[in-house]
């Protein structure tokens, strides 16, 4: 009876081992001395649905190739897994040979965790001692250090780092990192320790520091990037660091070197620690692969005009501030390569005629890492108001006059918004209908006031104006109005034709 029991038991203990235990085998590998991490020891492909529940280990000579399209997702179990496996705390992959993971723009390839709650869902990508690993066009998200290297070389291009505790960890190693997006890991974009590597053409915003240079990293480039937006630093000499580090040519998300200076820590803040050498420093981002594209339009006609991109609106519509500018062809095509962000995006001409302007309700557009959004710029004429009445018996006020094509318009709806609100969408400080005469005036507090006007049916929940219908903004920027004086403005509609529809370009309703 004994006997059967313990045979009933080990039929039951192998049947869990091979079915329980194998549950998360990935694809080409078996299982080494540890229950906790897989063996990759010959050329591997990976396509599809990859789930790893321990650690995954490509020897010396293997390579790995992951397909485009393929989601390769850890779990987030803790492991005990000794010195000689690097000390991983939880799943994620050790390289000693090769990886090839070259998705599309397309189809990306990810790595991620199974179930995401937050940066540190999974462990990190381990280049030790390897040479050759590629990269291309993948997503590392939610991970510790997402792609972590020692005595390693490879190449990672047009690449997305999010939401990770540090987006790439690099040491005694040579890494070309070219045109990817570092953004949300909380504690570092890029780490180098005694590397020589090549980061160009990378955005890196929005982590808690941006670039950190551990030490003796003056091998490496760092040229033709746009750094900017990070909560510390930009970029952070370590305590370690003592050499000087040229940091030329890249672009800071300011034109102003002390913003700048503010943003590096070095030399200037800390003794003992190499400085940094910032400049020259670009005035416009260098990024190429993100952006916004579109036409420029004088009555549904493509015209040559100029493009400019702002950060805020609340100085106004100020060229000198543009974050990038350029100008369109003759058929009105333009490219405007930005940093992923979110930007104001308006237009000028100005020709024998006069001069004209152009900003849409879309604003502000959205532009996300490796997207390229399409806006359409029609065009309208600048139409000088009166300017201010004052003196005894004149009450604070703001009168408008809207236009379209030299008519008046009746029935527009006219807003105003405050010009350190830096918005111009929801409801504004006032808001009336215009007369027949196309005028409405409103009695206000002296201030700076944009001027939206709209016409014609809503659609959606944010109430887009919509096709046929009008639309236009104040092309001065903020109007001034003083205490005791009547200030007056005349703003001119565009009519919604449609255009780049499919992109979600309809003109909010203010």
């Amino acid at each position: 009876m004994i006997r059967g029991i313990v045979s009933l038991f080990s039929l039951l203990l192998a049947a869990a081992l091979l079915f329980g235990g194998c549950s998360h085998l990935p694809p080409g590998a078996h299982r080494g001395s540890s229950s906790e991490f897989f063996v990759i020891d010959r050329d591997v492909t990976w396509k599809g649905e990859v789930l790893v529940d321990g650690v995954v280990v490509v020897r010396k000579g293997a390579t790995l190739t992951i397909e485009p399209g393929t989601r390769v997702a850890f779990t987030s179990r803790p492991l005990k897994i000794g010195d000689e496996h690097e000390g991983f705390s939880r799943p994620g992959m050790k390289v000693e040979g090769r990886v090839v993971a070259r998705g599309t723009e397309e189809m990306p390839v990810t790595f991620t965790a199974e179930n995401p709650a937050g940066p540190e869902s999974w462990d990190r990508i381990y280049l030790s001692f390897s040479k050759g690993s590629l990269f291309e066009n993948c997503v590392f998200e939610y991970g510790s250090y997402a792609l972590h290297a020692h005595f390693s070389v490879f190449t990672v291009k047009r690449c997305l780092f999010r939401f990770n505790r540090e987006g790439v960890r690099i040491g005694g190693s040579k890494a070309e990192i070219i045109d990817s997006v570092f953004t949300g890991n909380v504690v570092r974009g890029i780490n180098f320790k005694e590397s020589e590597n090549l980061i160009r053409g990378c955005a890196v915003y929005r982590n808690g520091t941006g670039i950190f240079l551990h030490s003796k990293d003056t091998r490496s480039t760092i040229r033709g990037n746009a750094i900017y937006g990070n909560e510390r630093f930009d970029l952070q000499v370590g305590d370690l660091h003592r050499e000087d580090v040229d940091a030329s040519g890249n672009w800071w998300g300011t034109a102003d070197p002390t913003e700048i200076e503010e943003k590096i820590h070095d030399g200037r803040d800390q003794a003992g620690i190499g400085r940094v050498f910032y400049r020259p420093y670009l005035p416009f981002p260098p990024v190429e692969t993100s952006g916004v594209e579109g036409v420029v339009l004088l009555e549904k006609r493509g015209v040559r005009g100029e493009v400019f991109a702002l950060k805020s609106i609340r100085g106004g519509f100020s060229d000198a501030d543009a974050v990038n500018r350029v100008f369109s062809d003759d058929d009105g095509f333009f490219q405007l390569f930005l940093p992923p962000g979110r930007y104001y995006i308006y237009g000028r001409r100005s020709d024998e005629s006069g001069e004209f302007f152009s900003f849409t309700g879309r604003n502000p557009v959205t532009v996300e890492p490796f997207q390229v959004v399409s806006v359409a710029l029609p065009l309208v004429p600048v139409l000088e108001g009166k300017g201010p009445a004052c003196g005894e018996g004149e009450r604070t006020s703001l009168s408008v006059s809207v236009e379209r094509k030299g008519s008046p318009v009746s029935g527009a709806t006219v807003v105003l918004y405050p010009a350190d609100r830096g918005d111009l969408h929801g409801p504004g400080v006032a808001s009336a209908l215009t007369s027949q005469e196309g005028r409405v005036t409103f009695r206000v507090s002296p201030g700076r006031y944009f001027v939206v006007a709209r016409k014609g049916d809503v659609t959606g929940m944010r109430g887009k104006v919509a096709p046929g219908g009008l639309y236009g903004v104040s092309p001065g920027g903020p109007v001034t109005v003083r205490e005791g004086c009547r200030q007056e403005v005349r703003v001119a509609l565009f009519e919604k034709g449609g255009l780049f529809d499919a992109e979600g370009g309809e003109e909010e309703r203010p």
